[in-house]
């Protein structure tokens, strides 16, 4: 009896050691949704996590031979029908069972004291070509820095009021501006803009200081339609850090795809500036002034490639010191001064930082000299919507352009060139007077200007003013083509909802039924934009048929900034001698037309019978 009874609390110990080493039987765990699960199962040998850690492999053995011999040999106690530690054949002891070896844990070294951000280690850098749609960590940021340096000199905040613009152009106008990141968090626009500002430049995207990643900012999509939709006139800028012309294009390439769909009104800008962190991967001073035009004119021209307008952001010291000032096209000079003494020309001037209602904290304010009203549309012409015949049935009269009276561009265009295919002739009108006082017997544009006049295409600025080298916008090219055609009657709607004007609605809708013409959206069609000289092409083309072409334009340099959309339409326009290129051998597609450039081309157009 005694033996059996031994016999029998020696497998009952047994199975206890076996369950302490397997999870209780019935135990079970909580899932999140409030169900229960099954205990997981261990092998064999495994140790069970306790608090503190898992113990080592030489606990375990340890543990599992207290727990085992415990109950079968308390201290103090022998037992004459077994020695201590061993089982007669049907109990299972844990000396006899397989295990799966568990290797002691290696002690693992503390972790280095995390360094101040300042004297970082540089990361590895990360190919430009690999975009980063996370957001840029803080120490990777340029502008960071740059804000770093701001703060830690004398403040030079205060409103718009405080700071003395330089003396107006002919014909420019001055406008209020801000330029912001997401620094400035949330922005209320609505109330900015009653606040005074009229533009926004924002930052939609920068490449690391350190590690060369291109990065979005995390506040560009709300900052961009926000302030269009509260009526600010907004562009766009990319806070460089490139060291090539390669990175430079790139991150024309990348700006442009981050601000593809959104209006953009103004320029996208090169913000080319080194920063003060130690690690920084841009020098400047290991960078020739040539490597640095280079670079900001490969920025540019890609720009331009993709129909935008391309500005450098930059301050006097960089000018003066690493850049070659003759070579810049358009600058927003950055000056902090309350007057700025800069002697080079420049058309958006960032004067220094304040407070503005609806934006939190200090922002950069800035002044836009705009010249003669320019405002910079995207260019979305390559949507052809369907056409529809409307009824030919003419109307008599034809309508005027707006009563304002726009003065001339401060710089003439360009003469033309002697063209690729001799030019249509265009013939003024026999008995025509001539009441324009600024167009003369000897301008190229003479003949031009009077047969559009004559014909009743096109009116002056004033009883006497013809204005040739003002620039058209799309809603006044788009009546001239619809007087050139006779005004036909159309019926329904163009589907626009910005067509305020009485003298080009019907003209809009006319040229987008008949697939002449398409907006920037569906609902906008940008009347008030300014026409350019690919824009123009691209309609009378349209107008012609579209027919099939063949050649190119490699002839004139800038080839390479001529939209997609439109190659064909100059590759026609050239062939048929209507646009021809400059002296410079150039085009200039994104230029916008004058109307002396409008008149000539519409006589060569009706000159092709």
């Amino acid at each position: 009896m005694k033996t059996s009874y031994l016999k029998m609390r020696a497998i009952l110990s047994a199975a206890l050691a076996l369950a302490l080493l397997t999870g209780i039987p019935g135990a079970a765990l909580a899932d999140g949704d409030g169900s229960t699960l099954p205990p997981p199962a261990v092998e064999e040998g495994e140790p069970l996590p306790e608090s503190g850690g898992l113990p080592t492999g030489e606990q375990v053995q340890e543990q599992t031979q207290e727990q085992v011999q415990e109950p079968l040999q308390p201290e103090g106690e022998t037992n004459e029908y077994f020695e201590p530690g061993t089982f007669e054949q049907d109990v299972i002891t844990p000396e006899t069972e397989p295990t799966i070896p568990v290797e002691p844990e290696t002690a693992v070294p503390p972790l280095p004291e995390e360094p101040a951000v300042a004297a970082m280690e540089p990361v590895v850098a990360v190919p430009a070509e690999t975009y980063d749609d996370s957001q840029c960590p803080q120490w990777d940021d340029p502008l960071y820095y740059k804000l770093q340096g701001q703060i830690s000199t004398v403040s030079l905040a205060g409103s718009f009021e405080g700071f003395k613009p330089r003396a107006l152009a002919a014909n420019e106008v001055l406008h209020k501006g801000v330029d912001v990141s997401e620094y400035q968090s949330t922005i209320n626009w609505t109330s900015a803009k009653k606040a005074g500002v009229e533009f926004a430049i924002i930052r939609c995207a920068l490449r690391g200081s350190t590690t060369g990643k291109l990065y979005k900012d995390g506040h560009f999509a709300e900052n961009l339609a926000n302030a269009h939709a509260a009526g600010i006139k907004v562009g766009a800028y990319i806070f460089s850090q490139a060291t090539t012309v390669k990175e430079a294009r790139e991150e024309a390439d990348y700006l442009v795809s981050v601000v593809k769909g959104y209006n953009i009104d103004l320029p996208l800008v090169f913000d080319f500036e080194e920063t003060s962190n130690s690690d920084r991967r841009l020098k400047m001073k290991d960078l020739s002034s040539k490597t640095m035009m280079d670079i900001c004119n490969a920025f540019c021209e890609e720009v331009e490639k993709a129909g935008y307008q391309s500005m450098l952001y930059s301050n006097p010291s960089t000018i003066n010191n690493h850049l070659i000032r003759s070579q810049i096209k358009r600058l927003w000079l950055a000056h902090y001064a309350t007057k700025s003494d800069y002697t080079g020309s420049y058309e958006y001037w960032q004067c220094g930082y304040g407070t503005i209602e609806g934006i939190p904290g200090t922002v950069d304010l800035d002044f836009w000299f705009e010249p003669n009203g320019v405002s910079v549309p995207p260019l979305n012409e390559n949507v052809v919507k369907p056409s529809a015949s409307p009824s030919p049935t003419p109307k008599p009269t034809s309508s005027p352009e707006p009563g304002s009276t726009p003065a001339p561009s401060p710089t003439p265009s360009p003469e033309p060139e002697t063209p690729v295919s001799t030019p249509p002739t265009v013939v003024a009108p026999e008995n025509i007077v001539n009441p324009f006082t600024d167009v003369t017997t000897s301008k190229w544009y003479y003949n031009s200007v009077l047969w559009a006049y004559g014909k009743g295409v096109i009116n002056g600025l004033s009883a006497t003013s013809f204005g040739p080298n003002a620039t058209a916008t799309r809603g006044q090219l788009v009546a001239m083509l619809y007087r050139l055609q006779g005004q036909p009657a159309v019926t329904g709607s163009s589907g626009f909802t910005d067509l305020a004007e009485d003298y080009y609605r019907d003209a809009v809708t006319w040229a987008s039924h008949n697939g002449i013409v398409s907006g920037f959206t569906e609902t906008l069609f940008g009347p008030n934009n300014k026409v350019t000289r690919e824009q123009l092409a691209t309609m009378l083309y349209r107008m012609a048929g579209s027919p099939s072409v063949s050649g190119d334009l490699s002839r004139f340099t800038d080839a390479r900034a001529v939209h997609s959309y439109s190659v064909s339409a100059l590759i026609w326009a050239v062939g048929k001698g209507v646009v021809t290129g400059y002296d410079d051998d150039t085009i200039k597609p994104a230029e916008p037309a004058t109307r002396a450039e409008v008149c000539t081309m519409l006589g060569r157009f009706a000159s092709l019978g």
